[in-house]
């Protein structure tokens, strides 16, 4: 950008619009930061230096082909593209489809709750026949107890064989 001294010993920018050769010095890194600095301030508060510099910049630019759209269209319309878009909407689908078939569950349910907790509930204690439990041998562990003492055997064996891998694994590092 051009300075000029003035009357008052001081720089200042001509207040001009830029020219074609300050563009030609900003594309060939030639401004000084300072000089860029006033350069881009200019720019931006003035429509039409904004303007120049716009299309200096857009003959820059790589110009498309001619047929890019016609090809980015032609190729959308691919059975892959295609097949890779249903089956996203399908899996959405889907994913509707089941939601639908938990809420009316949910909803069936609700209904059958209240439907059921109206009917009167007749009780039978009327004709029930008390009937005796005898046991054979009272010294006879029960069932549950057998499968207790089976299930605390196992798990002392695996605390066991835990304990012995770990002091494997702490003599071998020691």
């Amino acid at each position: 950008m051009n300075k000029i001294n003035s009357n008052e010993q001081d720089f200042s920018i001509v207040k001009r619009h830029i020219s074609l050769s300050d563009f030609g010095a900003l594309k060939q890194g030639q401004l000084k930061p300072s000089d860029l600095e006033l350069f881009l301030e200019h720019i931006s508060s003035c429509d039409h230096c904004s303007g120049l510099f716009a299309n200096e910049m857009e003959k820059e630019l790589i110009k498309a082909p001619v047929d890019m759209k016609a090809n980015i269209l032609k190729k959308s319309k691919r059975l892959d593209i295609q097949f890779t878009k249903a089956a996203k909407a399908s899996v959405k689908m889907q994913l509707f489809r089941y939601s639908l078939k938990v809420i009316t569950a949910s909803l069936c349910a609700i209904v059958l709750m209240f439907s059921l907790s109206k009917t009167p509930y007749y009780s039978n204690t009327d004709n029930v026949i008390p009937v005796e439990i005898r046991v054979k041998d009272p010294n006879q562990p029960t069932l549950a107890s057998s499968i207790r003492n089976g299930m605390d055997k196992f798990s002392n064996q695996i605390l066991d064989f835990s304990n012995t891998i770990i002091n494997m694994e702490v003599i071998k590092n020691d």
